[in-house]
């Protein structure tokens, strides 16, 4: 039996590899954005090389043995990385030798293997030496020199202030451009480039656009950039005495105009706001750098598509929204529609979501960066990397202390982890690859047990963890043919928009912002509820259906087109709008509390500057710590309503800080909330109260539904009770449960 089962693998893969032309596309099917290879659905769980010295070649003897554990767990995807600047000769030729090689190792010990590469286009050293005027500059630091005279992973330098090619340079697009092209058309005809199905084009810091040093410092201040924002003002403002008018600056024209520095920046004029009328300068340029970056990625997408010989799934790390350590506007993503909505871009990516709470322990959510509800209503399949390092023990240390019990609890919670995150991925519907640093010996655990004679192995080697991805690949395998199902019936919306109108400097941050998103969609986690996220801008593809509850979370900037909307198609049927902080304060023109009146619905009173801004929850609520905003309270609004009920008030002056006004015409209403709700007690009976329908016994678990799944998760002890939506209650432990619905 066995030799018979051995004879039709070879059969099998053999006859997969006859084939000249492996093609790929992402595709709607079944409800939800799926990879097909060769016309056939794929489960989206890959395993990836890492691009550090150690973890990246395939032919090394740690990353082939952990290639071959993945292969035998049935994985089937597999990424690889490569630079561009390893290819591309300064005689200005391609030599395709390591491209070829690092497939090739794969393929020898993964015959069957779906090839995706990272491909980094950022410019080499030598480029970079004879174009100075291209690279990156920052506003208030030099570019901090490379390393030399050691073997070191070059992006490690990336969120630092390092010598980089600007993304807004023509001379690099162009050239890199081309060198794209020349690549894929050599490749994709070669032996070794017939496996690829896929391609994601990377650049920018770690390969996931964002500007240079972008987590402290500012760029980019080069003549590149420059050049760029003074080319995008005179589109914007075709004629010159409009520009003049909008900076409120009489000297400004199209040739002087020069990017805003640090102190330009950190400027407010509203409070944690911009004044439209005041802060244009900062306001534009931000658009501007925003607005460029998926011009750019759109670019080198399009030369794999139009360059490939074959149909193949191009990507990019783009649309991270969540866990941007509050940098948003210095370097994340604000501008994903164009992406979302181009015939050039199949999947995009992102890592997981870092903080706050990175999974990393028994007992925390993990959670993807994106948006993911929007990028589904696109069409676009979405990955998740899991790059966070699992917790590191052994059996023995130092070769003959016993510590098998303590490994055999730690592999344990490991492997319940791992379960929580790939479950996480198929409720979804979303790919996922896991990026092992293993290979090269990177730590990212400060806290570890260490064994100095025990090597570098793979980040997910144990037999635990293999038996996770075993069980996830057959459980997603059995899914492909079943209709998606979404679970959510609470919409969470979020703007990006906005960010250009916030606090953004490294010094004088915007903390509301934090509170209004990262760590709310935090507490939502916890909230025991099935939920959404979407931003603002696809508010109108979306069906409202499902939704007992909308929560507007920082949508700050909102147009009178847009309330309209919302009032008429997202507000009524019983639903309940949740409205946070300071809803619609700012549009295009103004700033004002009549806005935010506007928004929610909500007669509202501004505090004044310097307010304390602490309050405390009704105990009907669950919570009776108090709650504060962490930062600046200006502007800061309390309700003044009659027919408001108030379930919260400021501890200085009484006022209501969370108040319910119902529909008069039926179910539903709106809320207000003067500081985000970042306590999942509160929101699991705010939630309640909306007709929300709540799985968990109690707030602290952490749960996913959707895709005929229910994935329960917590470090707590005994037996807990999980409510199913057919009211089936299903009795849980310790570790993460699966339940199929």
């Amino acid at each position: 039996m066995r030799l018979l089962l051995l004879l039709l693998t070879y059969i099998s893969v053999n006859l997969l590899n006859a084939q000249t032309d492996w093609r790929s596309e992402v595709k709607a099917h079944l409800g939800r954005p799926t990879l097909f290879v060769n016309g056939q659905p794929q489960t989206p769980l890959m395993y990836a090389l890492c691009d550090a010295p150690g973890g990246r070649w395939s032919w090394e003897e740690i990353n082939r043995h952990n290639i071959r554990q993945f292969y035998a767990d049935g994985i089937r995807l597999f990424q690889l990385d490569l630079a561009l600047s390893d290819l591309w000769q300064p005689s200005g030729t391609l030599n395709l030798d390591l491209a070829e090689r690092q497939i090739n190792g794969l393929l020898e010990v993964a015959p069957d293997a779906m090839v995706f590469l990272r491909l980094h286009v950022d410019a080499p050293e030598w480029w970079l030496e004879k174009h100075p005027e291209e690279r990156v500059a920052y506003a208030t630091v030099e570019p901090m020199p490379n390393l030399t005279g050691s073997f070191f992973r070059r992006m490690e330098a990336d969120p630092r202030a390092p010598k980089r090619v600007s993304l807004a340079s023509v001379l690099w697009q162009n050239e890199a451009g081309a060198m794209v092209a020349a690549f894929c058309k050599q490749l994709s005809k070669s032996k070794s480039g017939r496996q690829v199905v896929g391609i994601q084009v990377a650049g920018g810091v770690y390969g996931e656009w964002h500007q240079w040093g972008f987590l402290k410092w500012e760029a980019d201040t080069g003549s590149a950039m420059t050049r760029h924002f003074r080319s995008w003002l005179k589109s914007q403002y075709p004629d010159v005495q409009d520009l003049k008018k909008a900076w409120n600056d009489p000297l400004t024209n199209y040739n002087n105009a020069t990017v805003p520095d640090s102190a330009a920046r950190a400027q407010t004029g509203a409070g944690n706001f911009r004044l439209p009328s005041a802060d244009k300068r900062v306001i534009d340029y931000y658009r501007c750098q925003h607005e460029m970056v998926p011009v750019v990625i759109e670019s080198f997408a399009k030369q794999v598509k139009t360059n490939w010989n074959r149909p193949v799934v191009v990507g990019a790390f783009y649309g991270y929204f969540l866990s941007m350590f509050n940098r948003q506007a210095a370097g994340g993503h604000l501008e994903p529609m164009p992406l979302l909505a181009s015939p050039w871009i199949d999947f995009l990516a992102g890592p997981q979501a870092y903080e706050p709470q990175a999974g990393m322990e028994m007992g925390e959510p993990y959670r993807s960066r994106a948006l993911l509800h929007s990028v589904r209503l696109h069409g676009k399949l979405w990955f998740d990397e899991m790059d966070q390092q699992p917790k590191r023990n052994f059996d023995y240390l130092g070769g003959n202390w016993d510590n098998r019990k303590n490994n055999a609890s730690t592999q344990a919670d490991n492997a319940a982890m791992l379960r929580r995150n790939l479950g996480y991925a198929i409720t979804q519907g979303i790919g996922m690859w896991l990026y092992d640093f293993g290979g090269a010996g990177i730590d990212l655990r400060k806290e570890h047990v260490w064994s100095g004679q025990h090597g570098k192995t793979g980040y997910w080697d144990d037999p635990l963890s293999h038996a996770a991805v075993r069980e996830a690949k057959l459980l997603y395998d059995s899914l492909l043919q079943q209709p998606y199902q979404n679970a959510s019936d609470v919409l969470v919306v979020f703007d990006s928009e906005v960010y250009y109108r916030t606090r953004s400097s490294y010094k004088n941050v915007d903390s509301v912002s934090l509170q209004a998103v990262d760590h709310t969609m935090l507490a939502l986690q916890y909230a025991g509820v099935a939920f959404d996220a979407v931003y603002l801008d696809d508010l109108k593809q979306v069906d409202m259906t499902p939704y007992q509850a909308v929560l507007f979370a920082n949508t700050f900037l909102l147009d009178t087109m847009e309330l309209r909307y919302i009032r008429s198609h997202v507000a009524g049927n019983g639903r309940h709008l949740f409205w946070v902080y300071a809803p619609g304060f700012t549009n295009s023109d103004n700033v004002g509390i009549t806005l935010c009146e506007r928004a929610s619905n909500i007669k509202l009173i501004q505090l004044k500057d310097g307010h304390p801004g602490r309050l405390h929850y009704d105990e009907t609520l669950g919570d009776t710590t108090t709650a504060r905003l962490w930062g600046s309270t200006s502007p800061l609004f309390a309700v003044d309503d009659l027919s408001a009920q108030s379930l919260a008030w400021f501890d200085h002056d009484g006022r209501s800080a969370l108040a319910y006004k119902p529909d008069p015409k039926g179910a539903g209403g709106d809320w207000f909330l003067s500081v985000p709700v970042i306590s999942a007690p509160v929101w699991r009976e705010l939630l309640r109260r909306s007709g929300a329908h709540i799985y968990t016994d109690a707030a602290g678990h952490v749960l996913y539904a959707g895709n005929g799944l229910v994935v329960f998760h917590t470090k707590k002890d005994g037996k807990h009770v999980l409510m199913l939506r057919n009211f089936e209650e299903v009795t849980v432990g310790k570790g993460t449960t699966l339940v199929r619905k």
